[in-house]
């Protein structure tokens, strides 16, 4: 089971501090995976939810590459991210970027091939689970991850309990 920290958060929503570099820093090095949201602006890479707003350089996201699901918040940053990785790729880049783009799709594909679920759906087997807060635990277990904002709580809850 993947359990990923939604914008870093982890006991609970934080907007004040969502998709800050130094909170998903700390999510990442409490043990989560974390759900990032990415802007591009003027060949300018940003974290932010609602809005560009924490200038990152892209090494950020290379150094973090394994432990993050970057969410693309609009169609320039999806095609950003596609053309920087066949670039990357072309000169024998071994590393990817995990990055996907959805709205109010059911369900998005990720660039390494999980299936990203979107909150309002059903468990799909297999997929990662996005803000599951109505779902119970033993429909969970389907699922090959979870993202949440409480996420400590899940693995405590799926893992120890």
């Amino acid at each position: 089971m993947i359990f990923i920290s939604h914008r870093g958060n982890l006991t609970g929503k934080n907007s004040e501090r969502e998709n800050s570099p130094d909170y998903i820093d700390e999510a990442i090095n409490s043990g989560f995976e974390v759900e990032v949201d990415l802007w591009v602006v003027n060949d300018k890479l940003f974290l932010g939810h609602c809005d560009p707003t924490y200038e990152i350089p892209v090494q950020f996201l290379i150094d973090r590459y394994r432990k993050l699901w970057i969410h693309c918040k609009d169609i320039d940053t999806l095609v950003w991210m596609v053309n920087y990785h066949s670039k990357r790729h072309a000169a024998g880049w071994p590393r990817s970027l995990n990055y996907f783009y959805y709205q109010n799709d059911p369900v998005s594909l990720t660039s390494l091939n999980d299936v990203w679920v979107h909150p309002n759906e059903e468990i799909l087997e297999g997929g990662i689970v996005c803000l599951p807060n109505d779902k119970n635990l033993k429909e969970l277990s389907k699922c090959s991850g979870i993202c949440s904002d409480t996420i400590v709580w899940y693995k405590n809850e799926i893992l120890y309990k």
